[in-house]
Formats: structure tokens, sequence, C-alpha cells
């Protein structure tokens, strides 16, 4: 599990937090249909993928407001499950908080 964690009280976001937050994204993208995927055929490749795009979890202040992100994917014999939980202030949004936040 990755845990990132910057706190700034600036209009602008480290290049660090902003890679993380394009990567993520950027894999947003490509999972948020993954009820259509089909599992690895081995256990060791489902494994492999829940710890790609498993775990990472960024918490930073941008604007006087504090975000929080998580990643949730897991592999069964059958199903692949993935969400993306977005706070801001504790109180939870969609993904169109970040892609507003990057722009």
């Amino acid at each position: 599990m990755t845990t990132m964690t910057a706190t700034t009280a600036t209009t602008e976001i480290n290049d660090e937090v902003r890679s993380k937050v394009r990567a993520i994204l950027g894999d947003h993208e490509y999972l948020k249909n993954s009820y259509f995927h089909r599992p690895q055929c081995n256990a060791a490749g489902r494994r492999s993928n829940e710890k790609r795009y498993n775990g990472d979890e960024i918490n930073f202040t941008f604007d006087g407001k504090e975000f929080s992100l998580k990643r949730n994917y897991s592999e069964s014999c059958n199903h692949v499950y993935y969400s993306l939980v977005v706070h801001v202030n504790g109180v939870k949004k969609d993904v169109r908080a970040l892609k507003a936040l990057i722009k």
C-alpha cells in the first residue's frame, strides 16, 4: 500500500502529487468498465493485477480543501471489481472533482 501525504495551502499542486493523480485518473479510465473485463486465468496473474491497481491512497490539501483518494481493485476467479473513492473535505465526491482539479 502506498500512502502519500502532501500538505500545501497554495493554489498549486506539487509535481509529485499531480503525476500520481494523473496516473490514477489514467488507470481509472481503463478500469472504470472492469465489470466487462475477464480475470487472469491463474492466481499469480490475479495477484499481480491486484498489486498493480490496488492500495494507492493519496491525501493532500489544495486551495483550502482536503482531498483523499483511495483505489480498490480485486479479482476473483470469475469477476473483476474496481472502485475509486474520492473525498473532498470529508464529503464523498465522484471523479469529476479530480478532473476539474487537474485541468
